[in-house]
């Protein structure tokens, strides 16, 4: 997509923090409600892996609990997810190495699939030739443009179960908004948010290869 423009070099993913994923929500919480909408941080792990600690760590089925999209595994993500009549103090004393609850209210309904506005990413990239500052900017407003090309795998699941490897399928990533700043230590540091439109069935197909029907 940016063929004739010269790459910045450099290295993403060094740490999970390198990569973070911030989920924009459909709704905000209305305080009241048979449900609990809350803010999952979780580092290094898939989305999968977390539900499973996390019913654990509150004591009900893994199928109670609601989110709505798969986040990077080899990353920093925040994402919204919902659970059927657990006290947000319960959420809220989740302790794992690997994932927090930062925050916790009473809503009507359940989080579904789809039910996010999009996803904002915030990417560092180490050893960056900064000299290609301009033409990386230049890179990023023709993906506002555009969109941009993704796909399915191991950065968004985890390794997958039973030495299954799944075919990639194409995801196009609509891009409303850009920005790139130098961050300390001479990283660079770049900003892209907008929404995913994926190939339909795609999450059903994941769920039953993960059992979660």
């Amino acid at each position: 997509m940016t063929e004739g423009l010269p790459g910045l070099s450099g290295h993403i993913r060094t740490e999970p923090e390198d990569f973070l994923v911030e989920e924009v929500p459909l709704y905000r919480p209305e305080g009241v409600g048979d449900h609990v909408l809350f803010t999952l941080e979780k580092r290094g792990i898939s989305t999968f892996e977390s539900l499973l600690w996390l019913s654990k760590a509150v004591k009900v089925s893994e199928h109670k609990i609601g989110y709505a999209g798969l986040k990077d595994a080899r990353a920093v993500t925040r994402q919204t997810m919902s659970v059927h009549r657990v006290p947000p103090a319960r959420l809220l004393a989740v302790s794992h190495p690997c994932m927090r609850v930062l925050d916790a209210a009473r809503h009507p309904t359940r989080v579904r699939i789809g039910h996010l506005l999009g996803n904002r990413f915030t990417i560092r990239i180490r050893g960056a030739n900064l000299a290609h500052l301009d033409a990386a900017r230049e890179a990023l407003a023709v993906l506002v443009r555009r969109g941009v090309p993704n796909a399915y795998g191991v950065q968004r699941f985890g390794d997958w179960p039973r030495g299954l490897t799944p075919t990639n399928v194409v995801v196009l990533g609509v891009a409303v908004s850009a920005a790139m700043a130098i961050y300390g230590g001479g990283a660079l540091l770049c900003k892209l948010e907008g929404v995913e439109q994926v190939a339909g069935g795609l999450t059903r197909r994941l769920r039953r290869v993960f059992g979660r029907r």
